[in-house]
């Protein structure tokens, strides 16, 4: 019996030690972790989105009408009084626009005629580059009787100065300001816009004003 035992015990023995072996073999084998040295998590992939571009919105035909006439509308400068004369010196043979207010977007509710020796229109106030007509004279046919807006350019005044040479062009509405430039007398200039009596025009490129009295709208003629 003892012969059959020794080898069986030997046998359970090693086979025991075997299975600890494997049972210790696979704790250590098991990942082991602590609150104060935790395993770094493993490192995920990620994709940085896309940004995702909205294409520019194209207004409609109408919004975009709305807003050109409400950037019509605005005006450019104050309405300011005027009192000064001027005649025309459009050489449109349909006639000079008048318009309902001051700006090519806004209707034509008249013409006027241009013919020798001028329409003469008397200006009651100033925006900008355009000008109040209050009164019309002038003209056997005129075609506007009223108010209205023209635009300024499109009028025009003469020199006096007869006795002095010329008169001055002022760059302010104000004697006291410099003066830029001289106009010989019964000299044409174009009318650029206005403040009180004051008139803004334009002689051979120069920009500046003219003084009250200092002006003729007597297009054939002098105001001597």
């Amino acid at each position: 019996m003892k012969y059959i035992l020794f080898p069986t015990n030997a046998l359970a023995i090693r086979f025991s030690a075997c299975i600890v072996a494997l049972l210790a073999s696979s704790c250590t084998n098991q990942p082991t972790s602590t609150s104060n040295n935790p395993s770094p998590a493993p490192a995920i992939a990620t994709s940085s989105p896309t940004a995702q571009v909205s294409p520019a919105q194209t207004p409609s035909p109408e919004a975009a009408s709305k807003a050109a006439s409400k950037l019509a509308v605005a005006p450019s400068a104050p309405n300011v009084p005027c009192e000064f004369s001027a005649y025309v010196i459009d050489k449109d043979p349909n006639g000079l626009n008048v318009r309902s207010g001051p700006g090519s977007n806004h209707p034509v509710i008249g013409k006027l005629d241009n013919p020798d020796p001028g329409v003469v229109v008397e200006i009651a106030a100033c925006q900008g580059e355009w000008v109040q007509i209050a009164k019309v004279d002038g003209g056997n046919n005129s075609k506007f009787q009223g108010k209205g807006w023209v635009y300024a350019s499109l009028l025009g005044t003469s020199t006096r100065g007869y006795e002095t040479q010329g008169v001055f062009l002022y760059t302010k509405a104000d004697k006291n300001s410099k003066t830029l430039s001289k106009v010989p007398p019964a000299t044409p200039v174009k009318l650029l816009g206005g403040s009180g009596q004051w008139m803004q025009v334009e002689y051979q490129g120069v920009r500046g004003w003219l003084a009250p009295g200092d002006d003729c709208s007597l297009r054939e003629t002098s105001c001597s």
